[in-house]
C-alpha cells in the first residue's frame, strides 16, 4: 500500500514541475553551513554554485564531498546567492533529505543575521522529502515502526541506477530527480 502511494506521489511531484535542491556543507552540526548549492528541474540546471561559509569546512565533511576551504574563498556568500535561490520561491522544491538541507540553509543565513523566507523551501519533510518518499516506496521495515530511511547511494543501488560523482550538490540533485523519475515510472 505504501509503495503504491509513493509511486502516485512521485508522479504528482513530477507533474507539478518539481525542483530538486541539494547542499554540500561544512559539517552536520548546529553551526554547519552550505559550501555548495545546486537545484535542477526536469531538463535544466537552475543553480550550481560554491558558497563561501563563515566557518571552516570540517575534515569529515571535506572527506565526503572533497571541497576545500581554499575552493570556497572566492565563492559568493549565501546572502549573495539568495537572489537566485529566491527565484525558486514559487516552485515546488524538494530535496533528498529535506529537514537537513532546510536546516543547513537556515543556519547559513543565521550566520549572516538573516532568516529563511517563508516562501523558500516551504513545506515539511512529509511533503518535500525524496528520502522519506523513497522509504515508503522501498518498504523496508524500520526498527521502531514505519519504514527505514535509505541513504541516497543505497537507494540508487537498489534501483539499479549508477551515478558517478555523488556527494557534490549538482550530482546529488540530479540523482534525487532520477530516483523520483524511477519511482514514477514503476
Amino acid at each position: 500500500m505504501a509503495r503504491r502511494e509513493a509511486i502516485e506521489r512521485a508522479r504528482e511531484w513530477l507533474h507539478k514541475g518539481v525542483v530538486v535542491l541539494d547542499t554540500e556543507t561544512t559539517g552536520r552540526g548546529d553551526t554547519a553551513e552550505p559550501v555548495e548549492i545546486a537545484a535542477v528541474a526536469q531538463g535544466s540546471e537552475l543553480l550550481d554554485t560554491l558558497v563561501r561559509p563563515t566557518v571552516p569546512i570540517e575534515p569529515d565533511a571535506q572527506a565526503v564531498h572533497g571541497i576545500k576551504d581554499a575552493e570556497t574563498a572566492d565563492a559568493p556568500t549565501l546572502p549573495q546567492v539568495m537572489p537566485t535561490l529566491l527565484t525558486l520561491s514559487d516552485l515546488f522544491v524538494v530535496t533528498y533529505n529535506f529537514e537537513f538541507d532546510q536546516r543547513i540553509i537556515r543556519q547559513g543565513l543565521a550566520a549572516h543575521g538573516m532568516t529563511l523566507p517563508d516562501t523558500l523551501m516551504a513545506g515539511t519533510a512529509d511533503e518535500n522529502c525524496v528520502m522519506l518518499l523513497y522509504a515508503e516506496f522501498y518498504e523496508e521495515p524500520g526498527l521502531y515502526g514505519g519504514y527505514r530511511r535509505q541513504s541516497q547511494e543505497n537507494a540508487l543501488h537498489q534501483c539499479g541506477l549508477q551515478v558517478p560523482g555523488l556527494h557534490r550538490a549538482l550530482t546529488d540533485a540530479k540523482a534525487a530527480l532520477m530516483l523520483l523519475e524511477y519511482m514514477a515510472a514503476t
